[in-house]
């Protein structure tokens, strides 16, 4: 998840985040990126909105939508 500190959303959702991150520990890696530290590695990854949720696979961004930013 693509997040900031300030966004509220951000906020309520990161509990059920965390949970499904340590659900799926071990099938899948789950991961959050502080846009506000890190806004190079956001603007590279096209995120416009918080929170943006994406999927990666071998190192590539799953082309369908999502949620946030396309």
């Amino acid at each position: 998840m693509f997040h900031t500190p300030q966004c509220q959303q951000c906020r309520q959702g990161a509990q059920e985040y965390e949970s499904v991150a340590n659900t799926a520990k071990g099938v899948v890696s789950v991961g959050a990126v502080d846009c506000a530290d890190h806004r190079d590695l956001c603007a590279a990854q096209g995120v416009r909105r918080h929170p943006t949720i994406r999927l990666y696979a071998d190192g590539q961004r799953y082309a369908g939508y999502l949620y946030g930013a396309q």
